[in-house]
């Protein structure tokens, strides 16, 4: 394994993408100069059969034409990534929220979806909620611009703005309006915004940082120093793993969702592989830290799942503080959906098996074991409704919480579509319902998802009495989730 000083290396410029468009657009100009005025019979011919294959490559192929001069011909289909097929994927880059659906269908018929992104913004106060929110509007509203597009990194570069159906210009992609005023892009701090004594939570909003990075450097430095922040000058856990907090080393399943997806989208950004490796190394170690085992979980499925945190011996950061051993729904979504993000990033950059085989494997196991106990957990079954997860998946007795449950049905839906060759009739059936008993929890009037549970909070025993953001973020990503698995064809589409 690379050492930490290897892991940063010099930061590249992305010029030849921008050249290699002006050259396309080059050719293009020359060769439309060089055709005569009044064309001749040969060229006739040569325009319609030019037309008719670029017709029968949209109709048949549905891709877009390749730029390139040296793409030409290639009429084959694309290397397999994210999303195997590009026709449903095309549906839903185009058509957005409502996707693929006909005659005014919506994804969840009685979700209020403006009411349910209102009440997210209106309660984000922390960094970590602004991250998840951020990624939660880009997979609703700008899927093209996500890990989850059928082509994530084309070239083998970031997704380009200008690529961006909605506009050119970031302020009116959601997501990156958002990140532009929640960032801070000056030299006055090594991380993204104040994490409340947390060097990871910034980095949730990694993945904006290096989008906008691309027209406005400074975002791009941010993120680069966000990065050395968390390799250099964050404490480490006995293992290895980089600690949550930045006062002690403790290992948080959260951090799973914060910064591992962050690190392997740098990687991608660098074109450094280094960093993708240290992405999925860190979801092992912090797999290694919190695993539950036979010690903590009675459930034979459930010694697979995580422990929310553990500190070293030093003891935590607040006074009295030892670690939280109970396998929190929310935490275990965050670990999973952290590495679904992960995967997502190295099959669209990387493809699937060869050198990457090993980190694929694991982290497609790791996800599987937490979803393990997920289907098998005692659940709080909603009367006519489907099952909530309980707030600690393992405890009979702790009340059903819709936001733990939102966010691991996201987790199911997109690895069904990241990995269709798999049998996951089981795990569907668990989601299909548990997105409905999600759906339930929604208001229709006002969009707040309840019962959740009290994040500042983890010993309360009763539901939250006060709107969640981060819950509300939840609910978009398992709508959204559920909206390409439709369109794809994996998922029925259940009024």
């Amino acid at each position: 394994m690379a050492s930490d000083q290897d892991l940063r290396s010099e930061k590249t410029v992305q010029d030849g993408k921008m050249s290699g468009d002006s050259s396309q657009g080059e050719f293009t100009s020359q060769s439309t100069a060089s055709l005569p005025s009044r064309p001749t019979i040969g060229v006739k011919i040569f325009i319609f059969a030019f037309s008719f294959i670029v017709l029968f490559y949209s109709i048949t192929i549905s891709q877009p034409l390749p730029r390139g001069l040296h793409d030409l011909f290639k009429f084959g289909r694309r290397p397999r990534s994210a999303y195997p097929h590009s026709q449903a994927q095309d549906r839903i880059q185009t058509s957005s929220r409502y996707a693929c659906l006909s005659n005014g269908e919506h994804v969840l018929p009685n979700f209020n979806l403006p009411a349910t992104l209102s009440t997210a913004h209106a309660h984000a106060r922390h960094s970590w909620e602004y991250g998840v929110l951020a990624e939660a509007l880009l997979e609703l509203d700008n899927p093209e611009l996500s890990v989850f597009s059928s082509s994530p990194f084309p070239n083998n570069s970031l997704p380009p703005l200008a690529h961006s159906p909605n506009s050119t210009y970031p302020s009116s992609v959601p997501s990156l309006a958002l990140a532009l005023s929640t960032i801070d892009p000056s030299h006055r701090s090594n991380i993204l915004m104040d994490g409340d004594g947390s060097p990871s939570d910034p980095a949730s909003l990694g993945v904006s940082a290096l989008l906008l990075g691309q027209i406005l450097p400074a975002y791009a430095d941010a993120a680069s120093r966000q990065v050395s922040t968390l390799l250099d000058a964050t404490p480490r856990f006995s293992n290895g793993a980089i600690s949550h907090r930045a006062a002690t080393a403790e290992v948080w399943g959260d951090f799973v969702y914060m910064v591992p997806p962050f690190l392997a989208y740098y990687a991608v950004a660098q074109g450094d592989d280094h960093y993708l490796r240290e992405a999925v190394r860190q979801c092992a170690l912090h797999r290694d830290a919190l695993l539950a085992g036979s010690e903590v979980s009675k459930i034979k499925a459930c010694r697979g799942a995580w422990k929310h945190f553990v500190v070293g011996p030093e003891g935590g950061e607040f006074s009295g503080q030892e670690g939280n051993p109970a396998l929190w729904a929310t935490s275990n979504g965050w670990a999973a959906a952290g590495m679904v993000r992960v995967l997502a990033t190295l099959y669209g950059w990387k493809g699937r098996g060869g050198m990457w085989k090993d980190e694929e494997g694991e982290l497609v196991g790791m996800i599987i074991d937490i979803l393990d106990c997920v289907v098998e957990a005692p659940a709080e079954e909603l009367s006519g409704r489907g099952p909530l997860l309980r707030n600690h998946l393992d405890d009979e007795v702790s009340f059903g919480e819709a936001a733990g449950t939102a966010l691991l049905v996201s987790v199911v839906y997109r690895m069904v579509v990241l990995n269709p060759d798999m049998d996951w009739n089981r795990y569907l059936a668990w989601a299909d319902r548990g997105r409905e008993a999600v759906s339930s929890c929604v208001s229709e009037s006002t969009g707040i998802i309840a019962p959740v549970n009290n994040w500042s909070d983890w010993h309360d025993t009763k539901p939250c009495d006060r709107p969640s953001s981060e819950a509300q973020s939840f609910a978009i990503l398992m709508y959204s989730a559920y909206r390409d698995c439709i369109c794809l064809g994996y998922c029925k589409h259940n009024h």
